[in-house]
């Protein structure tokens, strides 16, 4: 028997992942829910505890993956990492400060910014906030009225309007003060 699925209106505000998969806008859905098998290309990865389902738009993105994923004999490796995070829609740049904050947790700790925009939601070093922005708002240009970038730091979140950089620079102002004053209190 066929599973119903529901699924949602273009939406507008703060997309889930999940949302902006069924939308059409985010190229893959990475979850432990097996709910989408036989409507969408899946692979699935077994793991011991949980399987992981990895969704798709197309079939050709689902063999593109397997063949990628093959190739890499490590599961926690950074390549790993790089290839989940690239098939997940993340900003390039995203993803290779996700592998460098691997291996700095003290950097990371500092200088980690969080952002969310159409379902993506990654984190990138603020001084490459620009470049990450910049790609998400290219790459999804997601139709809607209220086409929020939300940025976060340190449990705050600053809701950013579509393209306009003039107030991501300001909140990118604070946040740099804020950094400047934790790295005094630690000296």
């Amino acid at each position: 028997m066929e599973k119903l699925i529901v699924y949602p209106k273009i939406p507008t505000g703060l997309l889930r992942d999940e949302e902006a998969f069924l939308a059409g806008f985010k190229p893959a859905l990475y979850t432990l829910d097996s709910k989408y098998i036989g409507i969408y290309p899946v692979f699935i990865e077994r793991c011991p505890k949980r399987d992981k389902y990895f969704y798709f738009q197309s079939e050709d993105q689902r063999q593109r993956f397997s063949d990628q994923l093959e190739k890499i004999a490590e599961r926690d490796s950074d390549e790993y990492h790089e290839l989940i995070g690239l098939t997940l829609g993340f900003p390039p740049q995203a993803v290779k400060d996700y592998l460098y904050f691997r291996h700095n947790l003290y950097e990371r700790r500092i200088y980690k910014i969080g952002m969310s925009f159409a379902g993506i939601d990654c984190g990138c070093h603020i001084d490459n906030v620009h470049d990450c922005v910049r790609w998400l708002w290219d790459t999804y240009p997601y139709p809607s009225e209220e086409n929020i970038l939300h940025i976060g730091y340190k449990g705050k979140e600053f809701p950013i309007e579509y393209n306009c950089f003039e107030k991501l620079d300001d909140v990118l102002g604070l946040i740099k003060n804020k950094i400047k004053q934790t790295i005094l209190v630690n000296i």
